[in-house]
């Protein structure tokens, strides 16, 4: 699936100011190891020097999309206060997320670490960056569960946490990214427990992606808020329950809805097919859904065309196995 535009690789520096030597020194380490990673990358427009001696500079952003960087992401990145954008997806970085993250307050546009090599959990420090726009840990080989901390971008407008390792549930601090008008991507992970209803306060995000996780529960009806939908994916999960009414409010959605693969059960509500999106999966999977009421139904929209071809007598659910029968008691002697 597409995902937000890449911005060409570039490292712009800024003005210079007065620093201690270990400061210094620290800040020459990490330049040298971005400089020699990405050398060519970094000699294009906005780069103000011209050999490796840049220690009069400050750098504010760092983007080094898919050149083979390898190894761990240093510890004294921290020290590069100015940054505002960090940005090294499609790389081999191995390691942990460091935690000296957190001490990059400038930053107030994207961390991107999308598809390396990373082990270990997300940090709850990365929260201290509540600044950023965009945060970007998808296919990271991530594990451990998702912070309630997460709760703390309250500028973030797009999230992806895809194609990890992460467990638990989702915390219901993920409302209060009430900025949040892009991408929200979670899927391809372990999450379970239930969808938490907090998550129907984002009402300006565009697209949601909560699709092969372990998430049981019902839908909840309050996600009939988030008007600005134009894609859901929620399929390859254990959701059981009716699909709410409230769906049919969703009329913004315009790319894509699937419901599929879960254990959804009962009518489908009538009004979802005021839905048009280019593609809309209510089945298969979901052996205990019925057709809905052609009350007020149209046809001839892809939820129309979807929920029309879902039987009205699905089968019944497998019975339980009769206990065996006791054997009558002797006869006396």
């Amino acid at each position: 699936m597409k995902r937000p535009e890449m911005v060409t690789t570039k490292i712009r520096a800024a003005a210079p100011r007065a620093m201690s030597k270990a400061s210094e020194s620290a800040l020459r380490g990490v330049r040298v190891f971005v400089l020699l990673l990405g050398l060519q990358a970094i000699r294009g427009e906005g780069f103000f020097c011209d050999n490796l001696d840049c220690t009069d500079y400050t750098i504010t952003a760092i983007d080094l999309a898919d050149k083979r960087i390898s190894g761990t992401l240093p510890t004294e990145v921290g020290l590069l206060s100015a940054l505002v954008s960090l940005a090294l997806p499609f790389n081999k970085l191995s390691g942990t997320v460091p935690t000296e993250l957190g001490k990059l307050s400038s930053m107030n546009d994207k961390l991107d670490l999308f598809n390396n090599d990373l082990t270990g959990t997300l940090p709850v420090e990365v929260s201290k960056l509540s600044k950023l726009t965009i945060l970007d840990f998808g296919e990271s080989s991530l594990s451990g569960t998702v912070p309630e901390a997460v709760g703390r971008f309250n500028l973030l407008r797009s999230l992806f946490l895809d194609g990890n390792e992460f467990s638990g549930t989702l915390p219901d601090t993920m409302g209060l990214l009430s900025r949040m008008q892009g991408f929200l991507y979670i899927f391809g992970n372990q999450i379970s427990g239930t969808f938490p209803p907090e998550l129907a306060q984002l009402t300006r995000v565009d697209t949601l992606y909560v699709n092969d996780n372990k998430i049981s529960g019902t839908l909840p009806t309050e996600m009939g808020k988030m008007s600005s939908l134009r894609s859901l994916w929620l399929h390859r999960n254990s959701m059981s329950g009716t699909i709410p009414m409230e769906f049919g409010q969703l009329t913004r959605m315009t790319d894509s809805l699937d419901l599929s693969d879960n254990l959804l059960s009962g009518p489908a509500p009538s009004n979802i097919s005021r839905l048009n999106p280019s593609s809309c999966r209510l089945q298969p999977g979901n052996a205990r859904l019925s057709c809905p009421s052609l009350d007020d139904f149209v046809q001839t929209t892809s939820c129309g065309v979807a929920a029309f071809a879902i039987p009205c007598d699905p089968p019944a659910p497998p019975s339980s196995p009769s206990p065996p029968s006791s054997p009558l008691p002797p006869f006396p002697p």
